[in-house]
């Protein structure tokens, strides 16, 4: 894939991520750069005072080649979902549908301990611009550090997806 098709996606989360919701910023998404291995970002959440302690991390793939209504094509592998699955932190697969050239569709999935397979989409069900879902979002990721589980379970997560396997 082309680098700037890729690099078009992450700036749109990152963007997506960095809105106010109401009155507040809820998140600050920091680009691990190029040389990363596996995920794209590390997103800490805001409150009122600033960063805190929860955090999560974020693969993201960009497509210009996403059917209107359908999954968007998203690679990640099965050896890459366990190697995401040994941080212990939250993960997530964001999809960006960058087939307009005007704006872009940004959904995402958990990559969570019950996961076994690897991804070859995402499905359109959470929505990043979406105030409702990134609040939702906030508080899973707030509640996974306060009950300092070491197995994380998602509510992002869709086991009718059909384009789980890679």
């Amino acid at each position: 894939m082309n680098n700037t098709i890729g690099n078009r996606g992450e700036f749109a989360v990152a963007l997506m991520l960095s809105r106010p919701i109401g009155n507040h910023i809820m998140f600050s998404a920091l680009p691990l750069g190029a040389k990363a291995e596996l995920l794209d970002f590390v997103v800490n959440l805001v409150d009122g005072k600033g960063e805190f302690g929860p955090f999560f991390m974020l693969q993201v793939k960009t497509s210009t080649k996403a059917k209107k209504n359908s999954p968007i094509p998203a690679k990640f592998t099965s050896s890459e979902v366990r190697k995401a699955l040994q941080r212990k932190i939250p993960v997530y697969l964001v999809a960006v549908d960058a087939t307009s050239d005007e704006s872009e569709e940004v959904f995402f999935i958990a990559v969570d301990s019950r996961r076994t397979q690897g991804f070859s989409s995402v499905p359109r069900h959470f929505d990043l611009n979406n105030e409702k879902t990134l609040m939702n979002l906030y508080f899973e990721v707030e509640e996974c550090f306060r009950s300092h589980s070491f197995e994380f379970r998602s509510k992002f997560t869709s086991d009718e997806h059909e384009g789980q396997k890679t």
